[in-house]
């Protein structure tokens, strides 16, 4: 699988693809829709849950943002997001967090970090949009402004809280992009 940053100083750069089927980088047709709906996402803080390839963070540090933070548990992620951020010359420019995802929301918590896009690509159907929702409302590392976007499969739905409204949402395939606002 080739996989490419579609926008921005690394424009069709090539990332290392991941060998594990339990690594499922955003499509490149699904980054670039991400990226014309969102604003400049230059200058943001951005935080990239279940990071994977770091396909979505990446794509933002190509596009301006100022950091961004990489959460995954799995080894192999880690490493890919390690090799794909010396690709890019980005290294300087992340944190990568080699954790559970709400052990990782509330570290920053306590460290009182909030960012600005907040990516959440959890692996399809396990219950984690949920689960990372109401972690992020326990722990707020967002602010006013703090947009949050989803990718999950169409069977699985969004439960909706009073810190969270539903701002836009597209599908693209068997890939729903929820964007939400706080």
């Amino acid at each position: 699988m080739s996989l490419k940053i579609v926008g921005g100083s690394s424009k069709g750069r090539l990332l290392k693809a991941p060998k594990s089927p339990l690594i499922r980088p955003a499509r490149a047709s699904v980054r670039q829709a991400i990226f014309n709906i969102l604003p400049s996402v230059e200058g943001n803080l951005v935080l990239d849950l279940y990071a994977g390839s770091g396909a979505v963070g990446l794509e933002a540090l190509s596009r301006g943002a100022k950091a961004a933070t990489f959460v995954d548990s799995g080894f192999e992620a880690i490493t890919l997001l390690k090799e794909n951020l010396k690709r890019l010359n980005f290294s300087h420019l992340a944190h990568l967090l080699k954790k559970e995802v709400c052990t990782a929301i509330r570290m920053c918590h306590k460290m009182k970090k909030t960012y600005d896009l907040i990516f959440i690509d959890p692996p399809y159907d396990k219950g984690l949009v949920n689960k990372t929702l109401a972690c992020l409302q326990r722990h707020p590392i967002f602010h006013p402004m703090t947009q949050i976007i989803i990718e999950r499969s169409p069977r699985e739905k969004i439960n909706l809280t009073e810190s969270f409204k539903l701002v836009d949402e597209r599908q693209y395939g068997q890939t729903i992009i929820s964007f939400l606002g706080v």
